[in-house]
């Protein structure tokens, strides 16, 4: 079977005009054959198995092109290729499934192929594969939990959940006090830090020493820890000679 090339080909739509396909039609190319539009082919054609249906005229004779699903694998395609004369007998027919030698192919893919253009004959729709924008959305639609009315005040649960959220795994007995373990990090980052060069980022979230505090912890001497740091810089008493 000899058919047009695939670029010649054109999509049917609403307004294209098509040779008149009927039942009996169909009935009169497959009764020789042997078989007729059973079940089978009724069940690939409502269930969507024919992905779409293409045309091309060439002078008195129309050449449709089609592709089916497989029945139990549906990732796999037939392509299907018919002819029709100007009144509507079927010419030849061809599929590629290992029953689908044309011209006179008669598989089951091939009659569920005269279904859509049976509808089409008597104006109704025909029943094609739908892509992924035909239908509606609905996987971001939340789902309706409750269809009564709300519930009033006076009936609302006022119980106090007394759960403890903040849950510790560790044992009561070996747990440590968080004030302790602060105190024990700030006074090992405060050594570290007078006994080097370093300043580690830790030192930001400790607070700085009172001196206020400092010089009154030591009374006990003549000049506060304060004044004997300026008297030694000579900072309060510096004679005339050293300031020269």
């Amino acid at each position: 079977m000899s058919v047009p090339h695939a670029t010649h080909y054109r999509d049917v739509t609403g307004n294209t005009i098509l040779p008149p396909v009927s039942t009996h039609t169909v009935n009169q190319f497959l009764h020789p054959l042997g078989t007729n539009l059973n079940r089978n082919a009724k069940e690939l054609y409502d269930d969507r198995f024919i992905r779409f249906m293409r045309f091309c005229k060439k002078v008195e004779t129309t050449f449709l092109r089609t592709q089916c699903r497989a029945k139990m694998r549906r990732s796999t395609t037939y392509d299907i290729d018919l002819s029709l004369d100007e009144q509507g007998n079927i010419l030849h027919t061809q599929c590629e499934c290992a029953a689908g030698m044309g011209p006179y192919a008669h598989c089951k893919h091939i009659r569920a192929a005269f279904l859509p253009l049976v509808d089409y004959g008597c104006g109704k729709a025909m029943k094609l594969e739908l892509t992924c924008t035909e239908t509606v959305q609905s996987f971001h639609r939340p789902r309706r939990l409750h269809n009564g009315s709300p519930v009033k005040a006076e009936h609302l649960d006022m119980s106090i959940n007394n759960t403890n959220v903040i849950f510790n795994p560790i044992p009561q007995a070996h747990r440590v006090d968080s004030k302790t373990t602060f105190t024990r990090v700030s006074n090992a980052t405060i050594n570290f830090a007078a006994s080097s060069t370093v300043n580690p980022a830790l030192m930001q979230i400790i607070s700085p020493a009172n001196m206020h505090a400092f010089d009154n912890d030591h009374d006990y001497c003549t000049l506060t820890p304060s004044e004997h740091y300026l008297q030694a810089d000579t900072l309060t008493h510096i004679s005339e000679e050293q300031a020269t």
